[in-house]
């Protein structure tokens, strides 16, 4: 009330009457509503003063104003209800209370109903008075989750005592533990708690959403990455969205720049807390609780700040294993399986607690200690973890190793590759000069008058097939070695298959024929070979689950090296992998078809490759030159063998879009196939001196002609790889078909032999076998150096530098039927050789000219 206090001079009492929104009682004047009010103050007369007259006042009745307070709070959770505490002065009715909770990426969740939930919520205080204005207070309301369980190696306890025993079944790994004290009959969640890996990376300088989500994938179908964005924050509690608390245990990197990632996870025991932490630091990221179907969405912040730096993130919780019900002494079962499907999300060789947590008590849990295998053992009964759930790789998102691995395949191909040394047949020259080979070409005429040096096994180049003196024997011809049952059925398939298969397929007739120095040696026994590759291809299929990747690094080494011996071995491998991912229907797209392609290649196609550059069977060395040339081929087809097999097994990661673990080990590959290779050559050697007679046995004298409808479908074939290849780099745009055209036109110009003479000098510098992957190395280089310098965009840059090669490739090609004079013999040519190799090393070794 508003006290009044009119007077008048006559000194006599004044009295009051109020109208509209208001009342007065004596002198005191109360408002009753907004609106206006109008006082009347009157004096009445006595004998001495007459009556005055009266005074109004008018005036409006407006809202008061009031003072909000809000106190927040972080509590921990524990089901109940956590309002936030309000003042209001004056005291009035009408204060509203909203909790908002950021589910993220511009969504949020608000309510008026105090939370229970894990979270952070922003609390909005207001007054919705008609009598009272306030300014609107915020404050802010978390509560934490429930405690974490952590593995000793992502800042768990590690002084746990080891309990319970761990053994292989055929379902997973079985672990011996229980957990007691629960009310008889109650349901038990039995779970376990590890971490499974979303990838080691290099945090990118970039705000694109597309650079991010590459970097991360789940080890499962059950981890998956939803959404990134962009966020500018003061403090952590601006990044715990979605349900996740930032930062719960400390280590926030400041205000700045964050990239959130929003992933999605499934299989935990519903209600448990689950972490992500970056394990190089290490540090949790963030955190947040499993919903009622053990499902739970985590969006993780890593700072801007941090670019450049290289970490390893892993999802950390309690994976739901089984459910069993407490028996009559309160316990759950004391043997779990932990399923191969768990198993292979999980990391390998950790810790592993077990939780026995009771569903109707959470409060009830016991936990126990066990040690999974290592990978290399239960590897064995899982496999790798299904390639596709590897962590994703775009060759346009890496242009810089795309291009080096480009120009490296680019390289080692090209010597492959129908060039200018194969096409000369006319000379029936090996790689050396025709003088090299004249003498030992002469000494080595056999009775079917085939030629002691290898041959083209078609006129358009496709193949390699090599034939044989058979004018001598030796004390292998006479062993008993290769007399086992069988061995004249076999003699006859090796002479009759490739002559067959040469007039549709010289590639299949060159595969079958590859192995003939093993039937010379061995007779039927060299079956074992290809019956091993099938048992070693049937392994890979299963460990990959049926996609056509390569399986575990032993075993995939295993099979190459078997493959580089013996192709038909290869084949046999490469069959059951191709035949395994048809029958699974993981080899049908795009991807998948091409590693498929890739890894037969390396199975099988190794040694057709290699011995178009330097072949593994020559004469027996009769003189200084042969055995010059003997020596050459044993140091020049092994380097380049191992090179070969580096480039494609660094191919792998391109090819399939996947980051596939060989990679990794691609020089470790090049390395042993290397060794392979010489172990090859020597063989190769040791059956021409000792079983000359059994190699013409096995060995037709030379191939018939390629037809010229398959000669043509071949080409067809091999543009359709080089589209699907393309299209695996460069995704599906409209320049594929150019390049595909470009390198078409090429592969018609060599099927075509389009032969021309050149003069000496001019023939003498066309490159050719080292000579040529020394040319694409350069100028791959060179072209990788100045795209990266002047063309911003990586599509283009990749696009521009598969140009280039392609380009120079048409250039050797259309070279490639070119006649003329060789440089004459002698130790002028013989250094020069030598040097050409040792530069031609240095340059693929990155110690010549590099793009960096």
């Amino acid at each position: 009330p508003v006290h009044l206090g009119a007077s008048a001079s006559s000194g006599l009492a004044v009295h009051y009457e109020a109208t509209g929104a208001c009342t007065v009682e004596g002198s005191d004047l109360s408002f009753i509503s907004l609106g206006s009010c109008s006082v009347t103050a009157r004096q009445d007369g006595n004998a001495q003063f007459q009556a005055a007259s009266p005074v109004a006042n008018f005036f409006i009745i407006t809202k008061g104003t009031a003072k909000l307070s809000a106190t927040g709070g972080t509590f921990a959770v524990d089901g109940a209800a956590h309002p936030v505490v309000i003042g209001v002065n004056p005291n009035a009715s009408g204060v509203v209370v909203t909790y908002c909770q950021d589910l993220g990426f511009g969504a949020k969740s608000c309510s008026s109903n105090p939370p229970r939930e894990p979270g952070v919520y922003h609390v909005t205080v207001k007054l919705d008075s008609l009598l009272y204005t306030a300014k609107p207070v915020n404050t802010e309301i978390t509560i934490s989750t429930p405690p974490a369980v952590l593995p000793a190696n992502l800042l768990g306890s590690s002084s746990d005592p080891l309990l319970g025993a761990t053994k292989f079944s055929k379902l997973g790994v079985e672990v011996h533990t229980s957990g007691g004290g629960f009310p008889v009959g109650d349901l038990v969640d039995v779970g376990a708690v590890s971490e499974e890996s979303l990838g080691t990376f290099v945090i990118p300088n970039s705000n694109s959403v597309t650079a991010w989500l590459d970097l991360l994938r789940g080890s499962s179908a059950a981890t998956t990455v939803l959404n990134s964005r962009v966020v500018t924050v003061s403090n952590q509690q601006k990044l715990s969205v979605f349900g996740s608390i930032a930062y719960p245990n400390g280590g926030f990197s400041g205000a700045g720049t964050y990239q959130l990632i929003e992933l999605r996870s499934s299989g935990f025991i519903p209600h448990t807390t689950v972490s992500a932490v970056l394990h190089s630091s290490p540090v949790i990221l963030s955190q947040a609780v499993a919903n009622a179907n053990g499902v739970v969405t985590i969006v993780v912040p890593f700072a801007h700040s941090m670019s450049g730096q290289s970490h390893e993130l892993f999802l950390a919780g309690t994976y739901l294993v089984t459910q069993s019900i407490a028996g009559s002494d309160g316990s759950a079962p004391a043997t779990v399986t932990v399923s191969k499907e768990l198993l292979s999300r999980l990391v390998a060789n950790a810790p592993l607690v077990m939780i026995f947590k009771d569903v109707l008590d959470p409060s009830l849990q016991v936990s126990n200690v066990v040690t999974l295998p290592s990978y290399q053992q239960f590897s064995k009964v899982i496999g790798i973890t299904t390639p596709l759930h590897l962590p994703r790789f775009k060759p346009i998102a890496h242009p810089n190793t795309t291009m080096k691995n480009v120009t490296g395949a680019a390289a080692a191909l090209s010597a492959v590759a129908a060039g200018v040394a194969a096409a000369r047949a006319a000379s029936s020259v090996s790689g050396a000069s025709a003088a090299a080979s004249a003498a030992s070409h002469t000494a080595s005429i056999s009775s079917r008058g085939a030629t002691a040096a290898h041959r083209a096994s078609t006129e358009t180049m496709e193949a390699i097939h090599h034939t044989h003196e058979v004018t001598r024997e030796h004390i292998g011809d006479h062993s008993f070695t290769w007399r086992a049952p069988g061995r004249e059925i076999l003699d006859g398939f090796s002479l009759l298959a490739p002559v067959s298969l040469a007039r549709y397929s010289p590639l299949a007739a060159v595969s079958v024929a590859d192995g003939g120095y093993w039937r010379a040696m061995f007779g039927s026994l060299s079956l074992i070979f290809p019956l091993i590759g099938l048992v070693l291809g049937t392994m890979a299929t299963l460990q990959t689950h049926g996609y056509p990747l390569p399986p575990t690094f032993a075993l995939f080494l295993a099979i190459t090296v078997l493959g580089f011996l013996d192709a038909t071995a290869g084949i046999a491998a490469a069959t059951m992998s191709l035949l395994g991912a048809v029958v699974t229907g993981h080899g049908f797209s795009l991807n998948m078809t091409i590693s498929g392609l890739l890894l037969a290649t390396l199975w099988f196609g190794m040694p057709i490759m290699v011995k178009k550059l330097r072949p593994f069977i020559r004469p027996h060395p009769r003189d200084f030159q042969a055995w010059w040339v003997r020596l050459a081929d044993i140091v020049v087809g092994p380097a380049f063998a191992g090179f070969l097999a580096a480039k494609l097994v660094d191919s792998f990661s391109l090819v399939s879009n996947l980051r596939v673990g060989l990679v990794e080990h691609a020089n470790t590959v090049g390395v042993v196939v290397a060794f392979a290779a010489v172990a090859r050559y020597l063989l190769a050697t040791g059956a021409v001196f000792y079983y000359p007679r059994r190699l013409g046995e096995v060995t037709p004298p030379r191939l018939p002609r390629q037809t010229h409808d398959s000669l043509v479908a071949s080409v067809f074939i091999r543009m359709g790889f080089v589209a699907l290849l393309l299209a695996a780099l460069l995704g599906k745009t409209w320049f594929v078909p150019p390049l595909t055209g470009l390198v078409g036109f090429g592969m018609y110009v060599r099927a075509m032999e389009m032969r021309v003479t050149l003069p000496g000098w001019a023939y003498r510098v066309i490159p050719r076998n080292i000579a040529k992957i020394l040319l694409f190395e350069v100028v791959g280089t060179i072209v990788t150096a100045v795209l990266s310098q002047h063309v911003a965009s990586p599509y283009w840059q990749i696009a521009g530098l598969l140009f280039a090669i392609f380009l120079l490739g048409l250039v050797l090609d259309l070279l490639s039927g070119a006649r003329g004079t060789e440089w004459p013999l002698g130790w002028t040519t013989r250094l020069a050789g030598v040097a050409l190799f040792l530069i031609t090393v240095l340059q693929l070794s990155d110690n010549l000219i590099t793009a960096g």
